[in-house]
């Protein structure tokens, strides 16, 4: 990799400038950026080779397969889905269409984390509009929710009704948002393309080792409905074992013959609304029948001089708010394209910087964000040149700053307009709220990817917010109901209200060049996912990765100490030395990215075998393996939900030592961002 314009040396040893110089690359345009994708470009170990004499690790690291196909591809988190996926694009469906499919299909295969009972966040290229566009299908609070629902007496009701139960249920957005994509973007109806996923559901599938690995964990909070299909005479399922869902083919085949009017009109709904309020919840028919998704414009970046094998400025989209990770991850991209990095992408000083920009994007982020319907979101101030600027000047280029993630900004200041919000519910006093509510951690999405060879990208993000949701399967009809109302605040921009949408980790990414699709990225991971999939666009846009190589290169969240087993010694002596508290060991895999690019030969499929997953090409061909073991977030502990009252462990999720070292999270988030603790 040439060394113009970077560190000399590439180890720890840097100046404390990180200012970047102007225009440092100026060659190796035109198609080096089809041979950088591809597998042709530089290398991340070439770059480590460059700086210094240390080992990537790339050895003992993950084994990453991509697919090329002129007609298209899909990378998803189960192979399955993605096979679902392609055969839609090998029958002339676009990349809206095999997306739609592959969500119908994750819902039978991977429920742990999404379904057709959750949220969608989409980012895509429509090639019929020749433009990038954005929707957001999340779900909703009931038109009656208010913190109010929380409180007995005043008293905070306990842990497990407040994360699981009928409370913290939302009006689902996800069919209703492949509904609409569809319909905008799409070329097949929603009731074609339900009838693989309801076949898989009908016949059966071999349960992975990964989501088998967590249902043991999740047992506790399942009803009775979720235990008949996934712990049938009280023992949960196990790896290997087929696992058939009448109930849920039932639900795909009403799909199949009525569209969305089963779910937010008719049967299905009515047996929705039965279960949220036996379980406490206030949803009505009435808020299916309103639900919503929104279309709204992307935010954006440009990333100037990129490395040579990418060629010229690219401009990275992402989700507008309330998806806090489509702030986050261009902020960061922004903050780190005016900074020098070093050689090596091994080294500590790289972690810790990318986790500075990280850091530094906090404040601004998590001070404004919430639902833009209700709250004006400072999106210009935030992503502005001069609070990027002085967010970048906060930060230490070689020690850690621990007060760097509670630095105050003002984004508002650097645009037109004052803050402004909808008035708090009916009957409800900020007064009154003790701010003592903390949502559960959550670690529990899904991310795919799909480009077909018309020209349409999609970068999908599902969730049910955590693992299993709440645990509940709407009895007769086979699929389980997200939590995400739990992760609404009791107080802030982001308090919970009347069809409000939580904030969420999530971060679908998009990034163009000249205006035309290059790339996408996405991942699983709740607090980690801004990082990860920031991460790995630094690894292609300034290391010169190609897709294999920077999906596999060892990932770190330093704010925990987390750290991949291929990531040297010297690294985490490196972090330790500038201040950071690391992990005495590997602390398991991060995230997920399931990415494609569009390059001279077509669509590139790149799947992530961290949980698994796979990719598949129009064409027939295929790669990838069952998801393996269990991710790093295992659910778990507290007092049942909307599951039996019987025997379970002691202790509410997401608190005392559930989750080690993500303490100093502000009331109302949880472990779901960083908040203001030390990093």
């Amino acid at each position: 990799m040439s060394g113009i314009g970077r560190e000399e040396g590439g180890g720890d040893e840097s100046e404390k400038s990180v200012s970047r110089e102007p225009d440092r690359r100026r060659f190796m345009r035109g198609t080096a950026v089809a041979l950088a994708l591809s597998g042709a470009g530089v290398s991340g170990s070439a770059a480590a080779d460059e700086g210094d004499d240390g080992d990537d690790g790339s050895e003992e690291g993950w084994e990453v397969e991509s697919i090329h196909d002129s007609e298209g591809v899909v990378s998803a988190s189960h192979p399955i889905a993605a096979e679902v996926g392609a055969e839609v694009l090998e029958s002339g469906g676009n990349a809206f269409d095999a997306a739609a499919a592959v969500q119908l299909a994750l819902t039978v295969v991977d429920p742990y984390g999404s379904g057709i009972g959750g949220s969608g966040m989409l980012v895509g290229y429509a090639a019929s509009e020749d433009r990038p566009v954005t929707l957001n299908c999340q779900a909703r609070a009931p038109i009656d929710a208010s913190p109010a629902m929380r409180y007995d007496d005043g008293n905070l009701k306990p842990p497990a009704q407040r994360y699981y139960g009928g409370i913290s249920i939302g009006t689902p957005g996800t069919l209703r948002g492949l509904d609409v994509m569809l319909k905008r973007w799409g070329t097949r109806s929603l009731s074609d393309l339900a009838t693989r996923p309801r076949e898989i559901a009908a016949e059966g599938f071999e349960l992975d080792e990964r989501v088998a690995s967590v249902l043991s964990a999740v047992v506790w909070r399942m009803n009775d409905a979720a235990l008949d299909i996934w712990a049938p005479d009280g023992e949960a399922l196990e790896a290997g074992d087929l696992v058939v869902q009448e109930d849920l083919a039932g639900t795909l085949s009403l799909i199949e013959e009525g569209g969305i009017d089963p779910f937010y009109r008719g049967e299905i709904g009515e047996a929705i609304v039965d279960l949220v309020q036996d379980a406490g919840g206030v949803m009505e028919m009435a808020d299916l029948r309103a639900y919503r998704p929104t279309v709204d414009p992307p935010t954006r970046v440009t990333y100037d001089d990129p490395h040579p094998t990418i060629g010229n400025s690219v401009d990275v989209l992402s989700a507008p708010p309330p998806v806090e990770g489509g702030l986050v991850v261009p902020g960061m991209l922004k903050i780190l394209n005016g900074m020098e990095l070093p050689a090596d992408p091994l080294s500590a000083t790289r972690y810790h910087r990318t986790w500075a920009a990280r850091a530094a994007i906090e404040d601004p982020m998590i001070t404004t964000t919430a639902d833009p319907e209700f709250v004006d979101v400072p999106v210009r101030g935030i992503l502005s040149d001069d609070l990027i600027a002085s967010r970048r000047d906060l930060i230490d280029p070689d020690e850690r700053n621990p007060g760097l993630l509670g630095a105050e900004s003002d984004p508002w200041a650097r645009q037109p307009g004052d803050p402004w919000t909808t008035d708090p519910p009916v009957d409800v006093s900020e007064a009154n709220v003790p701010g003592e509510f903390e949502p559960p951690t959550t670690e529990d999405t899904t991310h795919f990817s799909v480009a077909d060879g018309a020209g349409n990208v999609v970068s999908f993000t599902g969730t049910l917010s955590s693992g299993f949701g709440t645990g509940a399967v709407v009895p007769g009809y086979g699929f389980f109901l997200n939590n995400s109302i739990a992760q609404l605040g009791e107080s802030g921009p982001d308090r919970l209200g009347p069809l409000r949408r939580y904030n969420t980790t999530a971060a679908p990414t998009l990034v163009l060049q000249d205006g035309e699709p290059l790339l996408t990225c996405g991942s699983p991971g709740g607090i980690v996912i801004s990082q990860v999939v920031a991460d790995v666009l630094v690894n292609v846009l300034e290391y010169g990765m190609d897709l294999e190589e920077a999906v596999a290169h060892p990932r770190m969240y330093v704010f925990t100490g987390e750290y991949e087993e291929a990531v040297p010694g010297a690294t985490i002596d490196g972090l330790e030395a500038m201040g950071y508290s690391m992990a005495d060991e590997p602390t398991g895999p991060l995230g997920d990215t399931q990415m494609v690019a569009v390059d001279r030969d077509g669509p590139l499929g790149v799947y992530d075998p961290r949980r698994g997953g796979g990719v598949a090409g129009a064409g027939g061909e295929d790669v990838g393996r069952p998801p393996r073991g269990p991710p790093a977030d295992v659910p778990g502990r507290g007092p049942p939900g909307l599951g039996e009252e019987d025997d379970h462990p002691g202790g509410p999720p997401g608190e005392d030592d559930d989750h080690p070292g993500r303490g100093g999270d502000p009331p109302g988030h949880g472990g779901d961002h960083p908040g203001r603790g030390p990093n």
